[in-house]
């Protein structure tokens, strides 16, 4: 069983375009899962990260909630998911994959 970590790519519009959809996504990301602190892929105030979890149906149902939530909180919103094998990404890795979802303001 690989070990992964969710990582969270928030909008980049203006703070004062989306701040309360921010705020509301980040609290939705802590009731799914438990944050992490300075393991963010990129420099950016903008990346919600994970603990490490295991690759499980049951994880993956929480990443489907999750990003159920972040649809409801911004219905504006595109989500893009990803999965990354850690080992292609350079850096240190202390986990086997990175699942990614940015979310952007939809275009159309």
């Amino acid at each position: 069983m690989s070990s992964c970590r969710l990582h969270v790519f928030l909008p980049d519009e203006p703070e004062s375009a989306t701040s309360d959809k921010r705020e509301d996504i980040r609290a939705a990301f802590e009731e799914h899962f438990t944050p992490c602190e300075g393991v963010a892929l990129q420099d950016s105030t903008n990346e919600l990260v994970s603990e490490i979890f295991d690759d499980t149906d049951e994880n993956l149902e929480r990443i489907d909630a999750f990003e159920t939530a972040v649809e409801d909180i911004y219905p504006d919103a595109d989500i893009l998911r990803t999965r990354q094998d850690r080992s292609v990404m350079g850096g240190d890795a202390d986990y086997d994959e990175a699942i990614m979802l940015q979310i952007t303001h939809a275009l159309v």
